[in-house]
């Protein structure tokens, strides 16, 4: 009799142990899973500087505004700069990295830039708080890599300025092509040379002496 009450007893505190385990469970199952947190793209707009380069005082850098990306050869500590590249921008949508894009080539700016690139699309490549991308100088080609610092404080991107148009006569205009005189200034005249004859009338023998005059061969009329 003792034996089974002790049976009994065992097999109750396993049963509670069952059934305490269960509601365990369902208590973790039923609690709501942690939401994630919404990404947040990166925000590259500002001043870049070049992180690999071989002088503290050379360098290039670059500046995101907008949907442009500009990048220039920095000399003399910051000191000097010139245009490398000006073109577009693309931001990210999303914080998975890496992220890359195409960038178009502005060529109304970087024509007149001694330095510029004369490619008409570079690639550029954002991971891990840097940029990069391909440059290429003197035949050789290296890999530039940026963080974002500031090297030129208040240096902002300025647009291109359109090139100034010619207004040209069209063909069937006579307007256009009547060459006024302006009054004030001589204006050289050519004229054909003439040669005068006078006659002499004081011979005795009325012959006819032919006397060539000096001639012109122009005049300057004003």
């Amino acid at each position: 009799m003792k034996n089974t009450k002790q049976v009994i007893s065992l097999v109750l505190s396993f049963l509670l142990c069952l059934a305490l385990s269960a509601c365990n469970n369902k208590e973790k199952s039923s609690s709501p899973s942690p939401s994630t947190s919404p990404t947040v793209p990166p925000d590259l707009s500002g001043q870049w500087k070049q992180i690999n380069s071989d002088s503290e005082d050379n360098y290039q850098g670059a500046i995101v505004d907008g949907d442009i990306i500009e990048i220039y050869w920095v000399s003399d500590g910051g000191d000097t700069y010139s245009l490398y590249w000006s073109g577009t921008y693309i931001a990210p949508a999303t914080s998975e990295g890496p992220y890359s894009w195409e960038s178009v080539n502005n060529k109304e700016k970087t024509a007149y830039a001694l330095l510029a690139s004369g490619d008409d699309s570079k690639t550029f490549t954002y991971d891990n708080g840097q940029i990069s991308y391909s440059a290429s100088a003197l035949g050789s080609t290296s890999t530039i890599r940026m963080e974002k610092e500031v090297w030129n404080a208040g240096l902002k991107i300025v647009p291109a300025e359109s090139e100034p148009t010619i207004d040209t006569p069209s063909p069937g205009n006579t307007d256009d092509n009547i060459v006024q005189k302006d009054e004030s200034t001589p204006v050289l005249e050519i004229q054909p040379a003439v040669s005068q004859y006078i006659t002499d009338s004081s011979s005795s023998n009325s012959a006819s002496k032919k006397n060539e005059t000096t001639y012109f061969p122009f005049s300057v009329g004003v």
